[in-house]
């Protein structure tokens, strides 16, 4: 606790130059936003020189020659953190073997250093390739205006902009073993509508893409006609468009005990592409690059060629900086992509009212489960996998990190639960939506009886719409609270008891049929009604 305040106060501290550029943030509502701050003209070098693109040739070339030979090239200092090297076993004079061209200085740094066990920063004014402990040595502090990605919730006496919802799912997802609140190095706090993020490079740029691909979904979702697009992948770029299209094309031919490095060759010449091959991975999994493989195709998707070849000798591909690569099955799981899904269509289950807690009309909560228990259950992070799915707002979006081959999965459930849908609601549209139901809540009594709750319920609603001509109730029977309404107001009394705790999940709801008569109308008032209320089907769902 005291570390995490200490750090807070450092961030709080760390960020004062920016909060008086915080006074020209947009006021609530506006579209515009703010821009971040600008890094200084050596930082903008480097990173200019880390997106150029050059070709690379080295056959056992000493590291310390290779850093001398890419300082010429790109015009920016590149140095070696000796140190840091030796204290992890590596020499400055370690052969280095890698031939690419077409793709970024980043994406090649990251290859050939993969290989190594190493990772690059910026510092001193140098690109500083250094080790993995080294680069969270060196966590920098930046300030992002976050206004327009806030929840706000209006029923306070002025909008509360709430920092949890949008901070919890970076930590979770983005990274998530990096973070203070396990033990990590980094951390974030939510201040002056920006968040205060203290990070490695690594993570800033991923944060940095996260940011800006969900305000391309918000800007699609506003815009009127246009065209609906369900998969936002963070770092999909042109050279990663261009590298899925090449592996949609179809290929004859057939291999015969020929060896992986040639076949990879071969694909990658035929193709035009980079392919390359993990060779530390395969050393670690006991695979030489001669390992014989065979297999005959007509007419196939080279994504299915590579699939089939690689399945046999327990290998598999994944698409990372800018390259085909060629690796095992664990080192896939242990770079997972992250991908934003607008699910708006999903989880709205009513319509949003004035007065109604944020996301207070959306079950995130059932599309989750139903993703995590019939995709790839045993890789989520709540049973000790390594992805992790969450929801945010302001537009009802599920954020998560996996496998390509698990997203291919996720994306086919979700059109196909979007089809299921559509054929759903045809038949809900048959029924009344306004039609009054029974149905029972089983309420914590720890916290409130539930004749206190039935008043609470009828406080947060319109009162309006209670008692009267229509019938509709709310009264504590035992341990349950029964409700008499319609569809959306069940919706919204479901939602306030979970969002303040009041609501024992575990034990599930029932429908309340034929029920003692009894109630609170619209004076709040104990009042008689029926002595049973046939349940009048609104949904195809039934219960909640």
């Amino acid at each position: 606790m005291f570390f995490r305040s200490q750090v807070s106060v450092c961030l709080l501290t760390a960020c004062l130059p920016a909060c008086i550029a915080c006074h020209s943030l947009p006021a609530l509502g506006e579209e515009s936003r703010s821009p971040e701050v600008q890094p200084p003209e050596w930082e903008t070098r480097i990173e200019a020189a880390l997106n150029s693109k050059c070709e690379w040739d080295f056959f056992d070339a000493p590291l310390i020659e290779v850093c001398r030979t890419m300082q010429e090239k790109l015009g920016v200092d590149v140095a070696l953190d000796t140190k840091a090297l030796e204290d992890f076993g590596i020499n400055p004079s370690t052969p280095v073997t890698l031939a690419i061209s077409g793709i970024s200085t980043r994406a090649f740094l990251r290859l050939m250093l993969n290989e190594l066990e190493l990772t690059f920063t910026m510092k001193f004014g140098a690109l500083w390739i250094t080790t993995p402990e080294g680069a969270e040595a060196r966590l920098t502090t930046k300030v992002y205006p976050v206004s327009d990605l806030l929840v706000r919730d209006s029923a306070l006496g002025k909008p509360f902009a709430e920092y949890d919802g949008l901070i919890g799912a970076i930590t979770s997802v983005v990274s998530p073993d990096t973070w203070d609140d396990v033990g990590g190095p980094g951390a974030i706090e939510g201040i002056y509508e920006t968040l205060v993020v203290t990070q490695t490079s690594d993570i800033h740029e991923q944060l940095a893409e996260f940011l800006n691909t969900y305000r391309n979904l918000i800007a699609n979702d506003k815009q009127a006609g246009a065209k609906e697009k369900f998969l936002y992948m963070l770092g999909e770029d042109e050279a990663t468009r261009a590298l899925l299209n090449a592996l949609e094309q179809p290929l004859t031919v057939e291999f015969k005990d020929e060896s992986l490095r040639d076949v990879v060759e071969f694909l990658a010449e035929k193709l035009h592409i980079p392919i390359v091959i993990d060779t530390r991975a395969l050393e670690d999994f006991g695979i030489d690059t001669s390992v014989p493989i065979s297999g005959s195709f007509t007419k196939s998707p080279v994504r299915f060629v590579l699939a089939r070849l690689l399945n046999d000798i327990e290998l598999t591909y994944i698409i990372r900086d800018e390259v085909v690569q060629i690796t095992t099955p664990e080192c896939c799981e242990c770079q997972l992509d992250i991908a934003l899904y607008p699910v708006r269509d999903l989880v709205e289950v009513a319509a949003a009212h004035p007065g109604d807690l944020p996301g207070a009309n959306c079950d995130f909560d059932s599309l989750r489960q139903v993703i995590t228990s019939t995709i790839a259950p045993d890789t989520w992070d709540e049973v000790g996998g390594p992805g992790a799915v969450e929801p945010l707002l302001p537009v009802p979006t599920l954020m998560i990190s996996q496998t390509q081959q698990v997203h291919e999965e996720i994306l086919g459930l979700l059109t196909d639960l979007r089809q299921a849908k559509k054929q759903s609601t045809v038949v809900a549209n048959a029924t009344d939506p306004d039609a009054h139901f029974v149905r029972s809540y089983n309420v914590n009594n720890e916290i409130a009886s539930p004749d206190e709750i039935a008043t609470l319920v009828m406080c947060a609603t319109d009162s309006r719409t209670w008692g009267g001509e229509a019938g509709t109730f709310v009264q504590g029977l035992g341990p349950l609270l029964v409700v008499k309404h319609n569809f959306s107001v069940h919706h919204r009394v479901r939602a306030l008891l979970t969002s303040l705790g009041l609501l024992n999940v575990y034990d599930g709801f029932q429908c309340g049929v034929g029920l003692p008569s009894g109630g609170f109308g619209a004076d709040g008032n104990s009042k008689a009604t029926e002595a049973a209320m046939p349940v009048q089907p609104t949904s195809p769902g039934g219960c909640f």
